[in-house]
């Protein structure tokens, strides 16, 4: 989906959602819901999907479609803080830096995961 729409990413409130606007003609388009502080977002233009982190996990929205893709969660017994987040120029792969000091990286196309014990956690 080819798309001209700048889109601003949220807009703080006491509301638990991350609100989209079209920049262009300054007017709300959709909000997605979630239950805790949004810590980073990225944005994905190539498929025009928004993954944002918010406590332990990645909520990765498709904005064409309006729905959740997919959430994201490391598989340790206490979950750590995703404080920050950023994708690849080719979309498939998020990386998504976390309280552990462990930078956990997801190829979000596969839902099988695996994780080494050094400071980057490979998922796929």
């Amino acid at each position: 989906m080819a798309t001209s729409t700048r889109c601003r990413p949220t807009v703080p409130c006491a509301r638990p959602a991350a609100f989209l606007w079209d920049l262009n003609d300054d007017i709300y388009l959709h909000s997605l819901e979630h239950n805790d502080v949004i810590n980073a977002l990225c944005f994905s233009l190539n498929r025009y999907w928004l993954c944002f982190a918010y406590g332990p996990s990645i909520k990765i929205w498709d904005l064409a479609c309006k729905t959740m893709v997919e959430e994201l969660k490391p598989s340790n017994a206490i979950l750590p803080q995703c404080l920050s987040l950023a994708r690849s120029t080719d979309g498939q792969t998020l990386y998504a830096g976390y309280s552990d000091n462990i930078i956990r990286v997801w190829q979000v196309d596969t839902s099988r995961r695996q994780e080494k014990k050094s400071g980057v956690a490979y998922y796929s």
